[in-house]
């Protein structure tokens, strides 16, 4: 259970770095 929090932390963090760096398309479907 701890290493799956872990994960899923490390996951947020990398999922904000990669939306500071790209534009937010992910939002911007439409």
């Amino acid at each position: 259970m701890s290493a799956n929090v872990h994960i899923y932390k490390l996951l947020h963090i990398f999922l904000q770095n990669s939306i500071i760096r790209q534009p937010t398309h992910k939002y911007r479907s439409n």
